[in-house]
């Protein structure tokens, strides 16, 4: 059976090329924008997130070295390089990811969306990032991409600016991501709605996901 881009759950190419070709979030774009160089082991810092009762600043260094890993694992995923280790040891089972194609909610849902990507687009690189806000109690981390995506079959190139926002357990588990193309939040409404989670229960159908599951 052949896959096509509207069965997995992905941007179509002309889904793509008009949001592309419509973008309109200001502001000008880093080329390359990281996280400094770790301070404290990660692992050490985690168990600190239970004791944080307050919103603090991205400048500081511990929020910083915190989600450093988290920004890599995403760029993994985003880049089309899923693995089922990131997504056992990122992502709550019960986690909701969204963006204005679907809306999943618990990993049978959210996986195969991931593991479809590189089905799509053979390449995807990240042109540029932007942390635009980071917290811990609550746990949250908002920042800027933007995302050059190749299309199987068309070998043509696309990129999808987005307003990436994450909500993470006290684990530092995520258990919410908003992907907003161009800024702008997924559609709600009733129709649009119904079909985002049609596509997040029909993405599972095509696309599998590995079987040595915790």
């Amino acid at each position: 059976m052949s896959i096509w881009p509207s069965q997995l759950g992905l941007p179509t190419p002309e889904l793509l090329g008009s949001i592309a070709g419509g973008a309109h979030y200001a502001g000008a774009l880093a080329r390359s924008t990281s996280l400094s160089p770790t301070r404290d082991d990660p692992q050490q810092l985690r168990p600190r997130l239970k004791a944080h009762n307050r919103r603090r600043s991205v400048d500081d260094p511990s929020v910083e070295d915190v989600f450093k890993e988290v920004m890599q694992d995403l760029e993994e995923l985003y880049c089309g390089r899923p693995t089922l280790e990131i997504l056992q040891r990122r992502w709550h089972q019960d986690a909701v990811f969204e963006d204005p194609l679907c809306k999943c909610k618990g990993f049978n849902e959210f996986a195969p969306q991931w593991f479809a990507l590189p089905k799509i687009f053979p390449k995807s690189e990240r042109v540029s990032t932007r942390v635009i806000s980071a917290a811990l109690g609550p746990n949250e981390l908002v920042y800027q991409q933007t995302q050059e995506y190749t299309v199987r079959w068309l070998r043509i190139k696309k990129s999808i600016t987005s307003i990436i926002t994450v909500e993470f357990d006290e684990e530092l588990k995520i258990i919410r991501l908003v992907d907003r193309w161009n800024g702008d939040e997924p559609p709600t409404h009733w129709g649009a709605l119904g079909l985002r989670r049609l596509n997040a229960k029909l993405t599972p159908l095509f696309v599998s996901i590995p079987k040595n599951r915790k």
